[in-house]
């Protein structure tokens, strides 16, 4: 399989930043931003503080809110997240990514039988696309997406049969998985070999 790289980078930071202390803002991601006992832990934090470029502090929130806040100047920085050209309107993107990912992954049941369903359901992130060569891995005719906001829904809604597969980032939904102690139900199709850091 061919290795599609997405480089997402580490942080995000508004146009105007001159503070002495960036306020950064970002949606929970297990393993790479995320709460534990009250402190905000992760990959993607560690790679913040090995940078030592500013003091930071970070707070947790859901996505839409913390592009919100970023966009209207009450936060100085977004992680992670992607380029688009609506956000390069209020964001700086680094020049180097500091972290990168490889394909996403579809995800099944492992007891899951799907070959005499004529249509199936998949799960996915709604801030996410699906690629056409994605869908093609999925031997069915007909194919319907499901959105949610985040990896432990697309995962209750797989292990409760209410989606038939689910499509994203594979190191999320492994790590999700093991913190909901299901991932001996599920089956990891076309995994990637290795994530990259930079």
């Amino acid at each position: 399989m061919k290795a599609f790289l997405i480089s997402i980078v580490l942080i995000f930071v508004t146009k105007n930043v001159t503070a002495e202390v960036v306020k950064i803002v970002a949606p929970e991601v297990y393993p790479f931003v995320y709460l534990e006992n009250n402190q905000v832990m992760g990959s993607l934090v560690d790679c913040l503080i090995s940078t030592k470029l500013h003091q930071f502090e970070i707070e947790i929130m859901p996505w839409a809110r913390a592009i919100e806040e970023v966009k209207n100047g009450r936060r100085d920085a977004l992680m992670p997240t992607l380029p688009t050209a609506e956000r390069q309107k209020f964001l700086t993107f680094p020049t180097q990514p500091l972290l990168s990912f490889k394909e996403d992954v579809i995800v099944s049941l492992n007891n899951q039988n799907q070959n005499e369903k004529k249509q199936v359901i998949v799960g996915k992130l709604r801030s996410a696309s699906i690629e056409d060569s994605m869908l093609k891995k999925i031997p069915h005719d007909k194919i319907d997406t499901y959105n949610v906001i985040n990896y432990q829904t697309l995962l209750k809604l797989l292990v409760s049969s209410r989606i038939d597969y689910a499509v994203g980032d594979y190191d999320i939904f492994y790590h999700t998985a093991e913190k909901l102690n299901i991932n001996h139900l599920l089956k990891f199709h076309s995994p990637p070999e290795h994530h990259i850091y930079s």
